[in-house]
């Protein structure tokens, strides 16, 4: 309160009225206000025309805390009503004003410390009796579903104001261990005893929410789908009968046509939206295309299939050379091919692999090195060997004699240091140590006169790869590693096997073994294939000039020369004759193996250095036309120089006769396959029958 001389004026006033109302009626509490006394018996009284109330009303005009008379009907102060406490340090009191708007509704008044306290204490205890009750009628409260305006703007976009959500299915979590215990003298110590935990999580869950009547959202997610497709999410938004947004969807949607002429797309994924003006319906579709459309033709009961190969896609970590002289030789081997110049002969292999499956036969604990058998050891501290040819042997260099010259050196627990500390060779540089196992012949085949292997399943990145090998060469014995008959297994001192390092466990480009894994092989995506009919073509893709079978560069001094010729695809005429005749040359075991289905390129680096031919050691030209990051690099590092990237193998193939037809995929949309046979269309089910799920049709009418 201000301390003026009207304020001062006014209390003095109010003083001097309450000292003759206390002289007059006595002193009452000033905030407790008695009823009249009733008049004086001799009085008459006053008749009043209003009935007297049982439970009368009496407006609190005092102190807040007092309760009203207990015959007295308490209606509660109304919400309008603004009460504020203002606390004054001269007294110690908190004034006590109460509001409608700007307009007093009662007198002000005011509390005592211990009055305000108390009072404040009450109405805590109160709010907190109010809340506990009020959470426990929660459970008694069916479950309403939430609303968002009753009506305005979302009623009229969603149709709606009401939320639902409805989960269903199952997410499990698995909580296991494995421990092993392998009494395997061949192993190192740590591997025949080892545990690890296992904790698998499996989720499969369909989540379909409303809001309103027009707005849905769909969502299956699956860990288990066979494909990913099956993993789908959907918001879908479909408008009124006068609306003209009629619908959009968002997510996986299809592109679906009434036309024959035009068929429509389906796994599609992105945005779609359907408007009607009157009569005339408008679909527009803005998404990224999940499948792509191809045309597969069947003729004297055999399938032909088109093929498009882009040059990044050669099979990774699945074809080797067994080293380096062979790598030197291939090129001037197939040079003149059918006759390969090669006067090496393979006559026993065995290839080694990390045991990743759990096999006890056939396995062992060997050391792998990289530079055995190499007539220049990428490692400085290991000098050539006393042979002058460059013939792979496993004295070429003197590492395989050291190695030999301490026994101790083969047990187990002495092999890696003294591989490290004595011979100063680098773990996953220099070699390599695992407990690996021997494949079995249906495992691989490789060339005997080439000298590369090609292993069935593809290897893993941390997978090592390791061979042993004899040859003849002009009528003389060579061998590079051991073989396991050199090294019986001992049940008393657990020994390793040395042999030839051909992938490690990292990828590093700069190394040797890098240039050891081919990258010229393509595969065509089908099994058996035959030669009739068989078409192949190498293209440059000419930035908007379209595709073509040469390279479109006046300056190259190979301009004009198909490519399948620069290759060396292209040296031999339908009868086997040196003389180009535009055709692949179809010669099995050298550029396809027909029964897997791949391409072999007679050069090694087809789209690298292989192709200097047209580039004459011309930079400018070599940095349009070469794409040597593909061989020096990971595929994943060349992918990225997309503008490099040009080259593409296109062409057809037919497979085996057989009444059932590949489809060159798996998990076809239902509905997305059309089978005509001269011109009349077949009926599904009748005609034939479609597994969507292996991507395979089997032709029911034999008339067809």
């Amino acid at each position: 309160m201000k301390d003026n001389f009207g304020v001062k004026f006014l209390l003095s006033i109010i003083v001097i009225v309450a000292i003759a109302h206390v002289a007059a009626h006595g002193f009452r509490h000033p905030f407790v206000y008695d009823d009249p006394a009733p008049p004086p018996q001799d009085t008459p009284s006053k008749k009043s025309d209003s009935p007297k109330l049982h439970f009368p009303l009496h407006d609190r005009t005092g102190d807040p805390s007092v309760d009203q008379l207990s015959n007295s009907l308490d209606l509660k102060d109304p919400s309008n009503i603004q009460k504020q406490y203002e606390y004054n340090t001269d007294d110690n009191n908190y004034y006590l004003t109460e509001k409608i708007g700007e307009q007093y509704f009662r007198n002000p008044t005011y509390l005592t410390l211990d009055e305000y306290l108390k009072y404040r204490g009450e109405q805590d205890e109160q709010n907190y009796w109010k809340r506990r009750l009020d959470a426990l009628t929660l459970f008694n409260k069916k479950p309403q579903l939430p609303t968002m305006y009753k009506e305005g703007l979302f009623d009229r976009i969603f149709g709606g104001t009401q939320i639902q959500v409805r989960p269903q299915g199952n997410v499990d979590v698995t909580i296991g261990g494995q421990w092993q215990n392998i009494q395997n003298p061949m192993l190192v110590q740590s591997a025949r005893k080892y545990g690890i935990f296992d904790f698998d999580l499996q989720m499969n869950i369909n989540l379909l929410a409303t809001v309103g009547d027009k707005l849905k959202l769909n969502i299956n997610q699956n860990t288990k789908a066979t494909f990913d497709n099956q993993n789908a999410q959907k918001l879908e938004y479909t408008g009124k009968e006068d609306e003209i947004l009629k619908k959009v969807e968002a997510g996986n949607v299809s592109f679906p046509l009434k036309s024959n002429l035009i068929s429509g797309v389906q796994s599609l994924f992105g945005l779609k939206t359907q408007l009607q003006f009157g009569k005339l319906w408008v679909t527009s579709v803005v998404s990224q295309q999940r499948s792509k459309r191809q045309s597969t033709t069947i003729q004297g009961g055999s399938q032909t299939q088109n093929f498009a190969i882009k040059a990044d896609e050669y099979e990774e970590n699945k074809h080797f050379l067994i080293g380096q002289y062979f790598r030197y030789r291939y090129n001037e081997a197939l040079a003149n091919f059918p006759l390969i110049n090669s006067l090496v002969s393979i006559n026993k292999i065995e290839i080694w692999v990390t045991n990743r499956t759990g096999a006890i036969e056939g396995v062992r604990d060997v050391m792998a090195f990289a530079d055995l058998g190499e007539r220049f050891p990428h490692n400085p501290t290991l000098p050539a060997g006393a042979f002058n040819d460059t013939l792979p042997d496993n004295r070429k260099n003197n590492l395989y004699d050291r190695l030999l010259a301490n026994p101790n050196a083969r047990l187990q627990q002495n092999a890696t240091d003294f591989v490290v500390n004595s011979l100063g060779l680098n773990q996953r540089i220099d070699f390599e140590r695992s407990t690996a196992r021997k494949l079995n012949t249906s495992e691989y085949t490789f060339n005997p006169q080439l000298g590369y292997l090609s292993i069935n399943t593809t290897l893993n990145a941390d997978d090592i790869l390791a061979v042993a090998y004899r040859y003849t060469y002009n009528g003389r014995v060579y061998q590079v590693g051991e073989f396991a008959e050199d090294l019986p297994p001992d049940s008393t001192q657990a020994k390793v096997m040395y042999l030839k390092l051909l992938k490690g466990t990292a990828a590093f480009p700069s190394l040797p073994i890098w240039d050891l894994m081919m990258k010229n092989v393509y595969a065509l995506g089908g099994y058996g294939l035959s030669k009739e009919d068989f078409r192949l073509n190498v293209l440059y893709q000419d930035p908007g000039g379209g595709e073509k079978r040469y390279i479109p560069d006046n300056r190259s001094p190979k301009a004009g020369v198909p490519l399948l010729t620069i290759l060396n695809l292209d040296r031999l005429n339908a009868q086997n004759d040196p003389q180009s005749d535009g055709i692949f040359d179809y010669i099995e075991g050298i550029t396809i193996n027909s029964q897997q289905g791949k391409i072999i390129f007679p050069v090694l680096e087809p789209f690298g250095k292989d192709l200097a031919a047209i580039t004459n050691g011309n930079p400018e030209l070599e940095r349009l036309y070469q794409y040597n990051i593909l061989y020096d690099s990971t595929k994943t590092i060349a992918r990225q120089f997309q503008q490099q990237n040009r080259y593409v193998i296109k062409g057809t193939y037919k497979s085996a006769s057989s009444s059932e037809i590949f489809l060159g995929g798996f998990n076809i949309p239902q509905g997305s396959v059309s089978v005509s046979a001269g011109g009349q269309k077949l009926i599904e089910n009748q005609d034939y029958q479609i597994d969507y799920g292996l991507g395979r049709i089997k032709i029911l009418n034999s008339v067809f």
